[in-house]
């Protein structure tokens, strides 16, 4: 009886060391760090009008709103292409970047403040601050941008 009784509890004791780790590896943290990794990668690409690969990130039909305006991907993608033709950025930058993920693991909220600066015609560059928040959902073992909202913050 003794014997098998401590068997019982070592085990019990392992699983119970055992199960940190893996609520690590699967943990909201591991997911956390993977879209604030994606949001860096993918704002970088933004800034250096690298259209192809930020474009890349988005999914197939995603919900888009742009100063206060609702659009498609394809014709955010078209007025894009042609915006940076004769604007382009310069830099874009995030702070404040704030994530929430859901109990499942496969949707991610990323909300953030995005400095960004344009350089137009004659070398003037302007700064533009905004509120952006994008929606994550995991898809075939691949995230994807399901949905942005970008709010450009007055002048004051």
């Amino acid at each position: 009886m003794k014997r098998g009784f401590w068997k019982f509890a070592f085990l019990l004791a392992g699983v119970a060391n055992l199960l940190p780790l893996a609520q690590a590896a699967t943990g909201p943290g591991t997911v956390e760090q993977q879209i604030a990794s994606l949001e860096e990668t993918w704002n970088n690409s933004y800034g250096a009008n690298d259209l192809s690969k930020y474009f890349s990130y988005y999914g197939d039909d995603p919900l888009l709103v742009f100063y206060n305006e609702r659009t498609t991907l394809a014709d955010y993608r078209q007025m894009w292409t042609q915006a940076i033709k004769t604007e382009p950025l310069q830099s874009a930058r995030m702070s404040d970047l704030r994530i929430r993920v859901n109990p499942s693991g496969d949707t991610a909220i990323a909300s953030y403040k995005l400095d960004v600066r344009t350089r137009h015609a004659g070398r003037k560059t302007t700064l533009e601050q905004a509120f952006e928040t994008d929606v994550w959902f995991k898809q075939q073992g691949e995230w994807r941008v399901q949905a942005v909202h970008y709010s450009a913050i007055a002048a004051k």
